[in-house]
């Protein structure tokens, strides 16, 4: 699912199994004048990474999700394939797998003023 806020916004690709979690952080994120697409887990997005023709300036993505690639992994095949994609992962579960991949972790359960501050943060290194 895509948003339509103003085309000069900022285009988030928000990657979570949970539809509880997703569809507020997407409403939040839209609220906030960002684009927003939804992907459920790794494979859908790589399907936006991969074919869209949308500038995608930063993901959020869970680490843990069900299908054969974790957040880790995809965010691994983004830096290498996508990498004016700013990645930010989130998990319930320690960060020391994630920090040594050299990716920024975000501790569940976040608050959604955090999460915003961390994305104009990494939009900021654009």
């Amino acid at each position: 699912m895509e948003s339509s806020a103003n085309s000069q916004s900022p285009v988030l690709l928000l990657v979570e199994d949970e539809v509880l979690i997703r569809y507020p952080a997407a409403e939040y994120f839209r609220d906030h004048e960002f684009r927003v697409l939804e992907a459920g887990n790794a494979r859908e997005a790589l399907i936006y990474l991969q074919t869209r023709s949308m500038h995608i300036n930063v993901m959020i993505s869970d680490v843990k999700m069900p299908g054969d690639m974790d957040g880790i992994q995809l965010a691994d095949w983004t830096r290498d394939h996508c990498p004016h994609v700013r990645i930010l992962l989130v998990s319930g579960w320690s960060g020391r797998t994630i920090a040594d991949h050299g990716h920024e972790l975000i501790e569940k359960p976040y608050v959604f003023d955090q999460l915003l501050a961390k994305v104009r943060k990494a939009l900021a290194r654009e």
